[in-house]
């Protein structure tokens, strides 16, 4: 596992913990959400949820609805810390790239109304069978964006540049932030009678049981589209 995503597992499991003892939590799905807003999207408890922001999307001539929407599998997520202030900028940089792509693509963003970054508010969908072909020009909207994009990336994804890293939509209709905080969840809710650093073991074997290589987190069962990211 990459020092920074143990690190990142070993918070989410002191978070998951708190949660339990504070809330007096006792299933899974109620300490994933929680666990989801205040540890993967950052939200302090007074916030409660995030509250719903009006999403802008644009597509390729090539989106089609069998791909299954925002949530559907065999799907990369290009997650893109926009800061909303640059965000027109960022969100028109990105489209006006994308539209010579002669591969699938949607863009959807909360940043437009937001105040500050934040995980999940504008990610790029792509089939994950294109992001080899599409590697040199990723590469190179990255490197446009770089001003414009906020230095922190979500949790557990590869980074690939500042404030733009990937991950793999799971096959369970979740997103990829609310997919990996069930599985911490489970794993905390379950052992609450260890110490921490056994939880955090156990929540390493929760991902494996899941399909989910410990090592490489943004992954799916089976996948290893990450390879030339990870090489270079």
């Amino acid at each position: 596992m990459f020092h920074r995503h143990f690190e990142e597992l070993d918070d989410a499991v002191r978070t998951a913990r708190r949660a339990v003892t504070t809330l007096h939590l006792v299933d899974p799905d109620g300490l994933g959400r929680v666990l989801h807003d205040r540890w993967y999207l950052g939200l302090a408890s007074a916030q409660g949820a995030r509250p719903e922001a009006r999403a802008w999307q644009a597509w390729g001539p090539l989106w089609t609805a069998d791909l299954a929407g925002p949530r559907g599998p065999g799907l990369v997520r290009l997650h893109l810390s926009v800061d909303p202030r640059t965000a027109l900028h960022a969100v028109g940089a990105v489209t006006h790239r994308a539209q010579g792509w002669e591969h699938p693509w949607q863009l959807t963003s909360t940043a437009l109304g937001g105040d500050l970054p934040a995980p999940e508010s504008t990610v790029l969908l792509l089939p994950t069978a294109s992001l080899l072909p599409l590697r040199a020009e990723v590469v190179a909207l990255v490197e446009d964006l770089r001003p414009f994009l906020a230095v922190g990336v979500p949790a557990l994804t590869l980074p690939i540049g500042r404030g733009a890293a990937l991950s793999e939509n799971p096959a369970d209709g979740r997103t990829f932030g609310e997919n990996r905080c069930r599985l911490v969840a489970e794993a905390v809710i379950g052992s609450m009678r260890v110490h921490h650093r056994a939880q955090v073991d156990r929540a390493i074997a929760r991902f494996a049981a899941a399909g989910v290589d410990p090592e490489r987190p943004y992954l799916e069962q089976r996948t290893t589209w990450d390879r030339p990211w990870r090489a270079a």
